[in-house]
């Protein structure tokens, strides 16, 4: 399965105007399902080295249906060279919550699903959840998040990461 592809204005050349040469300029991003939960849809584009989570469920019925919800990503996660990815995170269904109960359930599993990716990308759709991954990053609950609205702006920074150089003395390539 793919879905639309990304692209931004090319020249001639395919290159995006005013950006230097990179391998996979002007190739868009094909998504290929690699499965689907209840509350999880984990799509991959192979030639930009992506992998895309999209939330599918609104809100979760309690905060072991998050656990395990999660627990399935990270089991599907194994497969992957996180330095080697970016990770796109499309949230724009869920909705967060900060009562103490799922703050206490985020800090289980959002630790091991952030963690170690090359960059690990969110969509979001309100400023609040925004927020809230800034927070969660602020405070070390999860590994860097960098936070779009925009989805093409997400995508363009994510095709433009996974084709950079690795960041730290210990990324691989």
């Amino acid at each position: 399965m793919t879905t639309k592809p990304f692209e931004r204005a090319r020249g001639s050349s395919g290159q995006v105007a005013g950006e230097p040469p990179r391998a996979g300029a002007g190739i868009p991003v094909e998504w290929k399902k690699l499965g689907q939960s209840e509350h999880f849809l984990l799509e991959r584009d192979a030639f930009h080295n992506l992998l895309r989570v999209t939330r599918l469920s609104d809100a979760y019925p309690n905060t072991q249906d998050l656990k395990e919800a999660h627990h399935w990503l990270l089991r599907c996660f194994q497969e992957f060279d996180r330095p080697k990815v970016v990770l796109v995170w499309d949230g724009r269904r869920g909705k967060l919550r900060n009562d103490p109960e799922f703050e206490t359930a985020m800090k289980e599993v959002l630790p091991a699903v952030t963690e170690g990716w090359r960059e690990f990308v969110s969509i979001n759709n309100t400023p609040v959840m925004k927020v809230q991954f800034h927070r969660w990053t602020r405070e070390h609950i999860s590994s860097p998040i960098r936070t779009f609205n925009d989805e093409n702006e997400a995508l363009d920074f994510a095709v433009k990461s996974s084709a950079s150089r690795p960041r730290g003395p210990d990324a691989r390539r």
